[in-house]
């Protein structure tokens, strides 16, 4: 079966990335090259990535914090210091990684204690938040 010819000004339509046959607006961190939805303009966009980069900021300082008072201040093994913090984040690949690392499993020494305060801790807190919002 024979097609009819395309004609000179065919552009295949390209769905990601950037054509370098036909000029395209300038894509943010947060503009999708496959939009599932609407435009979202520029001032919104900014919000976002503003508020995006708070977030990451809000969550690299405490554990910065308590590496920097658990080091310096209060002397504490920096293996089991790392535990700590990943027990206190109830989330075990830090301080498996840690544990790898090091080739110790110094790193675990610190995690159990902290998982559960952490645990223990985010229940109380959030029974009373969800008690008092009312």
């Amino acid at each position: 079966m024979l097609l009819p010819p395309k004609p000179d000004n065919y552009l295949p339509k390209v769905r990601s990335g950037f054509s370098s046959q036909r000029e395209e607006k300038p894509w943010t961190s947060l503009s999708p090259r496959l939009r599932f939805f609407g435009n979202t303009p520029n001032a919104a966009r900014n919000i976002l990535e503003d508020i995006g980069l708070l977030v990451f900021v809000a969550c690299m300082l405490p554990p910065f914090a308590v590496w920097v008072v658990g080091y310096h201040l209060m002397k504490i093994n920096p293996a089991v210091s790392m535990g700590g913090m990943a027990g206190a984040r109830s989330h075990s690949g830090p301080c498996q990684e840690a544990a790898t690392e090091i080739g110790s499993n110094v790193p675990w020494v610190g995690f159990p204690v902290a998982f559960a305060v952490s645990g223990i801790l985010l229940t109380v807190l959030g029974y009373f938040a969800m008690v008092f919002a009312n």
